[in-house]
């Protein structure tokens, strides 16, 4: 008898986010830290933080509206880290990411040669499948 109760059952570790990510840093803190000319690994790194921040961000602020202008200063940071990856990704002929994806995904090309997965919606690193830069 073939048994039903386990076609729930997931053949993939699930990742859930469980604190608030890069909290010990504000978007000064990463701008001062990031080299003026990053390894296109740092800029991976980096981009992975601040999305997952934007994303923490944008979900904390349903619960609390005061959180806006952090959001606003994050996401700024977002966009600014994006337009140089952008042109990495123009400069390499790397496949461009699906228009319909949301905005998290523009450099979703970039960062998986450097490691990182979109795992529901959070960049993490993908320690069973690391991909070689192309």
């Amino acid at each position: 008898m073939e048994d039903k109760d386990n076609d729930f059952l997931v053949s993939e570790p699930i990742y859930v986010m469980t604190s608030e990510p890069g909290k010990n840093y504000t978007v000064n803190d990463l701008r001062d830290k990031l080299p003026k000319n990053p390894t296109e690994q740092t800029l991976a790194d980096v981009y992975a933080v601040v999305c997952n921040k934007v994303a923490w961000l944008d979900d904390e602020l349903y619960d609390n509206p005061g959180l806006k202008k952090a959001y606003e200063e994050w996401s700024k940071f977002e966009e600014e880290l994006i337009i140089h990856i952008e042109e990495i990704i123009k400069t390499r002929k790397l496949p461009l990411t699906n228009s319909k994806k949301p905005h998290i995904y523009r450099g979703e090309q970039f960062i998986a040669i450097y490691g990182y997965i979109d795992d529901s919606g959070w960049w993490r690193k993908n320690e069973y499948r690391i991909h070689n830069p192309l």
